[in-house]
This record gives C-alpha cells, sequence and structure tokens, in this order.
C-alpha cells in the first residue's frame, strides 16, 4: 500500500526522528522512518521454482546454504524481499562475525543499524589491542555479553604495563569493562530487554564511572562479579590477552580487588539447572579468561 501520509513523505521529519532514535540508542519508531522504502507489499512471486517449494523446506534450503564454513551465498539475500526476509536471520546466525580495532571502536553504532537483528547473532570475534578498548563507553565489547551469542571472543593483544601505576590503571579499566552494569528500561518483550540492555547506561552514568575509574575510587564486589555472570545471554565468552602465566593481567586485576580466590569460580543461575563458571588458564602463549554457561542433568 503506497505511503502517503505527507509527514512520512518529508525527508526532513524522518531525518529528525532518525537523528532522535540515534541519539537515544532506540529504534522504537524505525517503522517512522522507513515506512517509505517500500510502498508494495512483498509478492509471492508464483512462477519462482524456489518460491514454490513449501516454506518449511526452504528453510531448511537457507540453513543448507548459510552453514560454515562455506558460506558463499550471501549474494542469495539480494534477490528478493521475500528471499531475504525468510532468510537473513538464518544466514546471520551461522555468520561468523570478525571485528577489528576500527570496527570495534564504532560497536554502537554498527548495533543500532542492525536493530532486532542484533539478537540473530551467534558467533563474534573482536580483536582490539588494550589501549584502543573502550572500558567505560558505549562501544565496549563486553557489552556483547548480553546477547544470546553461542561464542564471544576478545583478544586483547598484548598488554604493556611498564610502571606500577600503568599495571593499577589497567586493573580499574579491565574491570570496569568486564563488570559492565546496563539495566533493562521497561521494554515491552524479552527481544527488546535484550536489546536495551545493551546501550540502557545513561550518559551521566558512564561520566560518572569514567571518573571513578580515572581517580581510583571505583571499587568492584563480589556482589558485582556475581551479577555480572548471571546476567550474561551469551553461552561462552573468551578473552585472550598475550602476556606470561605468572603476569595474567585479567587473574591479577580479580586478585587485587580480591574478586576470586581460586581459578575457578561457580554461580549458580536463577532457574538453578544452569551454572555459570569462570575460569582462568593459559593456552600456548596466551593466557585465556572463559565464561561459560553448564546446565546440570537432572
Amino acid at each position: 500500500m503506497p505511503v502517503t501520509n505527507p509527514i512520512l513523505n518529508n525527508p526532513a521529519t524522518r531525518a529528525v526522528v532518525r537523528r532522535i532514535g540515534r541519539h537515544y540508542n532506540t529504534r522504537a519508531h524505525s517503522n517512522f522512518y522507513t515506512a517509505h522504502l517500500f510502498s508494495k507489499p512483498i509478492e509471492t512471486q508464483p512462477g519462482s521454482p524456489l518460491l514454490r517449494i513449501p516454506a518449511e523446506i526452504r528453510l531448511e534450503i537457507y540453513r543448507y546454504v548459510f552453514t560454515p564454513p562455506d558460506m558463499g551465498e550471501r549474494a542469495l539475500l539480494l534477490t528478493c524481499r521475500l528471499v531475504n526476509h525468510e532468510a537473513i536471520k538464518i544466514a546471520f546466525q551461522n555468520v561468523d562475525w570478525c571485528l577489528d580495532a576500527a570496527a570495534a571502536r564504532n560497536l554502537e553504532l554498527r548495533i543500532w543499524y542492525l536493530g532486532d537483528l542484533t539478537m540473530e547473532l551467534r558467533n563474534v570475534t573482536i580483536d582490539i589491542p588494550f589501549e584502543k578498548l573502550d572500558c567505560m563507553g558505549p562501544n565496549n565489547p563486553f557489552l556483547l555479553m548480553r546477547l544470546p551469542l553461542d561464542k564471544l571472543v576478545i583478544n586483547l593483544g598484548r598488554i604493556k604495563q611498564k610502571r606500577w601505576r600503568e599495571e593499577i590503571s589497567t586493573y580499574y579499566r579491565l574491570l570496569s569493562a568486564f563488570l559492565h552494569h546496563s539495566s533493562v528500561q521497561s521494554p515491552t518483550d524479552e527481544r527488546s530487554q535484550r536489546y536495551a540492555a545493551l546501550m540502557a547506561k545513561s550518559k551521566l552514568a558512564r561520566l560518572k564511572r569514567r571518573g571513578e575509574v580515572g581517580a581510583w575510587i571505583w571499587t568492584p564486589c563480589k556482589d558485582d562479579l556475581y551479577q555480572t555472570m548471571r546476567s550474561c545471554m551469551a553461552k561462552k565468552v573468551v578473552v585472550t590477552t598475550r602476556q606470561s602465566a605468572s603476569n595474567d593481567p585479567f587473574w591479577t586485576s580479580f586478585e587485587f580487588f580480591d574478586l576470586v580466590r581460586d581459578i575457578i569460580t561457580i554461580v549458580r543461575m536463577p532457574e538453578r539447572t544452569t551454572l555459570a563458571c569462570l575460569k582462568f588458564f593459559d593456552q600456548g602463549e596466551l593466557s585465556v579468561t572463559e565464561l561459560t554457561k553448564v546446565t546440570r542433568e537432572g
């Protein structure tokens, strides 16, 4: 059905609404500035051999096409709107997303552009030097722990600590990034809750945290760690640094704030059938911190 509303057809009005949504990290009114993109409903295309197949079989075909590592048929998403509508979630669920430092610096913007498709991500790897880590802002890669990922890998490279002040500052920055607090702001459904949790922290709260971390007066406690472990939606979170076993900055950070006493910490989830396990170990030249969800049988 053609869009005839003069307000919706006004590019200036759409731009204003889009900018407001971008500022507040919400897509609640995205239909307002996207309704003009398609003036006709999706056609069934009975002449297409693929679209004559029952939808259930088509979905199985999409899963086969988008099975890693053979992901060369992404052009299928560009064939028509109906195929795109049916297959794009399957494609997102099967793609291994790899972000470098430049992409990670615009993480908040990329998440906003994806909208609800963010909830279809399953495997994300982020390679970002520790010096570029946005540990207190909206581009903090650890915020992706709030997505229903199968695996989130964050590679921080080698962390340089030449002086004791740099070492203490590293502890504060690492723990501030890992122990993020993103409260849910009264969304209407579960999917919206998870999406809103990513960017719910206000700019004032971020500035407050930045000042506390910079002045070394922020003091995380074990409850902060347990809350982060319980609120993590990802099945596995892996953080790696290229440090020696005796100089693992993550392990030392947790020890510095007396958050852990052993290399393995287990927290029971609210549903009581799932455990969150935080462990520290070495893997070749890497120091690894791993947070996993374990389901107990029986």
